[in-house]
């Protein structure tokens, strides 16, 4: 599985590198038009939850309608739910997940507000160096260099069971 995941981290890498380089070369975000129209479902979806539905049951069904949402942590939190034995586990990791995000998370929203119109360019300005930084982390991650917390020396076999008596 190491090596699965030392190829997956590089060819993701690989890509955010290029996803880059095409913003530099083109001056423009890259789109997806399949991604878009998923998203302009989900959006349309969550706009008839917040119009019909004003309970708890409202609350819920947009919680589950935002986990649809494109963003990369939410995929990784439930790819790595899915490898719990237990239903109750994946749930739990879930829900932890979402309690541990939720401070970041509104910290980012009243900081967006906070933030004047300049500041905002600026931020929205420096986005692709931040992908081009996180390709570049990938990359060296996969590599196996032993540099801990970045590109940990992963074993080339899987050792040996221990047995207990």
């Amino acid at each position: 599985m190491a090596g699965v995941q030392q190829w997956f981290s590089i060819t993701l890498g690989i890509f955010l590198l290029m996803l880059a380089v095409l913003y530099f070369t083109q001056h423009r975000m890259v789109q997806l038009s399949f991604l878009n129209r998923f998203y302009a479902a989900v959006s349309r979806f969550i706009g008839k939850i917040v119009k019909r539905n004003t309970g708890l049951a409202g609350f819920l069904l947009l919680g589950m309608a935002n986990g649809l949402l494109p963003c990369g942590m939410v995929y990784i939190a439930l790819a790595a739910s899915l490898s719990f034995y237990k239903v109750y586990q994946s749930m739990g990791f879930m829900a932890m997940f979402g309690a541990g995000t939720l401070p970041a998370m509104m910290l980012v929203a009243y900081g967006a507000q906070m933030a004047g119109p300049r500041l905002k360019k600026v931020f929205k300005k420096s986005i692709p160096f931040f992908i081009m930084a996180a390709g570049l982390v990938l990359i060296i991650r996969g590599m196996n260099l032993g540099i801990p917390f970045i590109s940990p020396q992963l074993p080339a076999a899987a050792g040996q069971a221990i047995i207990c008596h």
